[in-house]
């Protein structure tokens, strides 16, 4: 082999070797120690607005995920940094690429949380913490024509949104109900506000920000599905840093759902 082609090879193998432990020492994250030692918690947050979850503002953060995360770098002793990430289609750098190949968002942040819902295949990849939010779908209606319980949703209109869970739970749940399917949220509220609608099935955490929000509407206080959302860390986690992140998301969830959907 000509010196040329095993200076190339040789580099070539480097910058494997420097890529591998690059991606192994995103992976495992750093220590608690370590983000002691920095100052700074960094939290990587979805760059578009999620309900009361997350919300921006001329480049500042607000919501119950922000809250979060505040009350964790607080129980560590350090500020908190926040970086924007697009939740991404599993792109690398991304919320969704934390989880899929490529791993851990390339760009230094302790943990992610942006209303992530804990499931089996994300948590091949990740570790989460423990729940610190239920969420699932829920009925949202006129204080107007008030809906008692389930029951009375027999023969009455429902919307949904096509091709999500709202949907597949209003089929599997609510079969005597009167479905009409929306492309859209907003056009199907504006239905529901219209009077064209007797409620709507969504996300709870998207019925709650509405009834919050709109004196003229309220929820059924049940889930008629279920769903869990976890802080998201690197899959090697510190045990000690897990262990933090676990003690803060007891002491704080029930608080902070008071405060962003009570």
């Amino acid at each position: 082999m000509k010196r040329g082609k095993m200076l190339r090879k040789s580099l070539a193998v480097l910058l494997g070797t420097m890529a591998m432990l690059l991606v192994v020492s995103v992976a495992f994250g750093a220590t608690l120690a370590e983000i002691k030692a920095r100052g700074t918690l960094n939290l990587g947050l979805e760059d578009e607005d999620w309900g009361r979850f997350h919300m921006w503002k001329n480049g500042a953060a607000s919501g119950f995920d922000v809250d979060l995360a505040e009350k964790i770098a607080a129980a560590a002793g350090v500020s908190l940094k926040i970086v924007p990430l697009p939740w991404g289609d599993g792109d690398a750098g991304s919320v969704s690429g934390a989880w899929s190949p490529g791993g851990w968002p390339p760009f230094g942040v302790d943990l992610i949380l942006s209303g992530v819902t804990i499931t089996p295949e994300r948590a091949a990849y990740v570790t989460f913490s423990e729940p610190y939010f239920t969420a699932g779908q829920m009925v949202l209606f006129r204080k107007a024509a008030p809906v008692a319980d389930a029951a009375a949703m027999a023969g009455k209109k429902l919307g949904v949104q096509q091709a999500t869970t709202s949907e597949s739970t209003a089929r599997e749940r609510f079969g005597s109900s009167v479905l009409f399917v929306f492309a859209a949220v907003p056009e199907m509220l504006d239905a529901l506000r219209a009077g064209a609608l007797d409620a709507v099935l969504l996300d709870s955490p998207f019925a709650l920000t509405e009834a919050k929000d709109d004196s003229s509407l309220a929820v059924l206080e049940e889930l008629f599905s279920s769903e869990e959302f976890g802080v998201v860390l690197p899959k090697e986690v510190d045990p000690a840093f897990k262990a933090l992140v676990d003690e803060v998301v007891r002491q704080e969830r029930d608080a902070l759902y008071e405060k962003w959907f009570k």
